[in-house]
């Protein structure tokens, strides 16, 4: 039996000064492929693509309870430049530049069985773009096709139909090489750059799902080439990357309070071209751009140590009836007036529905309708300012 793992979403306003530990240095990958991709499922860490010298490589598996790695099936053809993103428990390589450049790959790999199967291919070929999931689905953003040319093509990935849905263009160009991630309804693009390392960018842009449209937040920071960015706890991470010459330093995003800010937390190699994926607490960065890197992986756990006991107890919320059918009733009870999220989960820690609120001081009720969602235990997460209530509920 699967062990469920409870992912407690952790909202970070301030500086995040609470990662406190170092980086952890696991187990090196022997034998490497060139340029791989990684991302986690089923609380285990897969590195996949990529090109091995002279066959098509193995995806790679890690165990983080035992700190080992796994060879498993060969993927049907490698790949650089490539994107792998997990959904559901599989995991899905699309895309890539290798033999030719602009391909439609979209080769689908089940942990459990240890197989490889294709899905339908994406609409345009492309290389060098950027993935992120979002509500069950997989959306493909930018990159180019092999004329050299940036693509401002933005496709939707179904799994359940294997059907790709062309959706509204990325508003800005030079989307190459971009951090992207998902949360609730929403999938974000932050910075790129274009064919040179030197060409960086500073975009930021948010694509509501709800209304197939692209909001252009404002800029970065910094222009940045190849970062890495992952969900964590309910914020933005953005890793790594160049800006005249490669960087170690980190970035939060704080989705309620619109604003980054600089983390105290930094990668103990500066580096680009590197992957990174989170699971429970742990932050993992695997590779980057040189020789030094290539197989490397890396873990930086955030302890959370004591975040429940400094909680106030300012923020309370009760949910009817429990289990539930079709409609969530919940109450908030704050002694202020605040902007307020509200995060539902799955015991995988998929986000299912994501919804940002106004909430005066006094009880605040709110239904939610989650029709849709699969019987099941949930988790729903109430984030205001400084404060996080969690509550579990069932969905028969």
């Amino acid at each position: 039996m699967k062990k469920l793992i409870l992912i407690f979403l952790v909202y970070l306003l301030c500086s995040p000064h609470s990662f406190s530990q170092q980086w952890e240095d696991l187990a090196t990958l022997s034998n490497p492929a060139n340029l791989p991709q990684m991302t986690a499922a089923n609380g285990k860490i897969y590195v996949v693509s990529g090109i091995a010298s002279g066959e098509n490589p193995a995806i790679q598996e890690y165990d983080p309870t035992t700190d080992t790695w796994t060879a498993k099936a060969v993927i049907p053809k490698g790949c650089y430049w490539s994107s792998a993103i997990s959904v559901a428990g599989k995991i899905y390589v699309m895309g890539g530049g290798h033999p030719y450049p602009g391909q439609k790959y979209n080769f689908i790999y089940d942990p459990v069985a240890d197989t490889w199967t294709q899905g339908a291919e994406l609409i345009d070929g492309r290389m060098y773009h950027s993935a992120a999931s979002a509500n069950g689905k997989i959306y493909l953003m930018g990159g180019q096709n092999g004329d050299n040319k940036t693509e401002w093509y933005f496709d939707e990935y179904d799994p359940v139909t294997d059907s790709w849905t062309r959706k509204a263009q990325l508003p800005n160009n030079g989307a190459w090489y971009s951090g992207a991630t998902g949360m609730g309804n929403y999938v974000y693009r932050i910075a790129g750059g274009g064919s040179s390392i030197h060409l960086t960018r500073d975009h930021f842009d948010r694509y509501n799902i709800t209304t197939d449209s692209w909001d252009v937040l404002t800029a970065f920071r910094t222009p940045i080439h190849a970062p890495k960015a992952v969900n964590y706890k309910g914020n933005i991470i953005l890793i790594g990357g160049y800006s005249n010459g490669y960087i170690d330093s980190m970035f939060s995003y704080d989705v309620v309070a619109d604003e980054w800010s600089a983390m105290d937390l930094s990668l103990p190699d500066a580096r680009s071209y590197h992957s990174a994926a989170v699971i429970d607490e742990c932050i993992y960065v695997y590779g980057g751009h040189n020789d030094a890197l290539k197989g490397t992986l890396i873990r930086h756990c955030d302890p959370n140590l004591g975040i429940e006991e400094k909680l106030s107890s300012n923020l309370h919320i009760d949910i009817y009836p429990n289990p539930i059918k079709e409609v969530l009733s919940l109450t908030i009870n704050s002694i202020s007036s605040s902007e307020a999220s509200i995060i539902i989960t799955n015991m995988i820690g998929d986000i299912c529905f994501s919804e940002r609120i106004t909430i005066k001081a006094g009880n605040n009720n709110q239904r939610i309708r989650l029709s849709e969602l699969p019987s099941g235990i949930y988790m729903v997460s109430v984030i205001v300012v400084g404060q996080i209530v969690n509550s579990l509920f069932v969905k028969y």
